[in-house]
């Protein structure tokens, strides 16, 4: 049986709408997947969806919903260009360490784990003007976490919803 690639994901729920239109310029998933904070990288598995929502439920299910905010100075990192979290990134840190146990334990990355929005894929020629770009922005930096979702990847980058969990209200 073929694997299904699959994503988890929290929701950066009420995000600055310029960062939004900045990824919707600049990252290729900008207009296919909302503002989100990757908590598990795409992956293959032959975990059934079924088994993975149980793990991911059992994971969060006492998880409240809280406040995040961006640092307001951009990094890069392997074409990459992201935002990465201020505040809540102990919170995300958390759930992220959580999710990566039992049936998603083999797929840690031995890498150190940065909760950050993505907001541009590059090329080195154009990473420093974007990046220059991405360092003048103005925006809010402040947003909120209520809920996960759980999605495949499709063929076109798209996602489809396997499952979302809303976090019990907490802010």
């Amino acid at each position: 049986m073929p694997t299904a690639r699959r994503c988890i994901y929290l929701c950066a729920d009420d995000l600055d709408p310029s960062i939004q239109s900045f990824r919707e310029l600049y990252d290729p998933l900008g207009r296919l997947v909302e503002p989100h904070i990757t908590v598990v990288f795409p992956f293959e598995s032959n975990v059934s969806d079924d088994e993975l929502r149980a793990h991911v439920r059992e994971q969060v299910i006492a998880e409240s919903g809280f406040a995040a905010s961006l640092e307001q100075q951009p990094m890069r990192h392997d074409g990459y260009i992201y935002f990465p979290i201020l505040d809540g990134a102990q919170q995300i840190r958390t759930i992220h360490d959580r999710l990566y146990t039992g049936v998603l334990q083999p797929l840690l990355l031995e890498i150190p784990y940065v909760p950050h929005v993505t907001v541009a894929r590059t090329t080195d020629a154009e990473e420093k003007q974007l990046l220059r770009e991405s360092s003048s922005l103005e925006f809010d930096n402040k947003f909120r976490i209520s809920k996960l979702k759980i999605e495949r990847v499709l063929h076109d980058d798209r996602g489809q919803l396997i499952y979302q969990i809303l976090f019990r209200s907490g802010i």
